[in-house]
């Protein structure tokens, strides 16, 4: 495993208007070929 490597995080809040948002986001992570390794949720 190598440590230095970087790690991206996805945060999302919970609000029923910013679903979309969230949708849209992965969406574009996934288009370009960005890996999601970490997914959390803010109350």
């Amino acid at each position: 495993m190598d440590i230095n490597k970087e790690k991206i995080a996805l945060v999302l809040g919970i609000d029923g208007a910013r679903d979309l948002a969230h949708i849209g986001a992965i969406k574009v992570l996934e288009e370009n070929i960005i890996p999601i390794n970490i997914i959390a949720s803010v109350l």
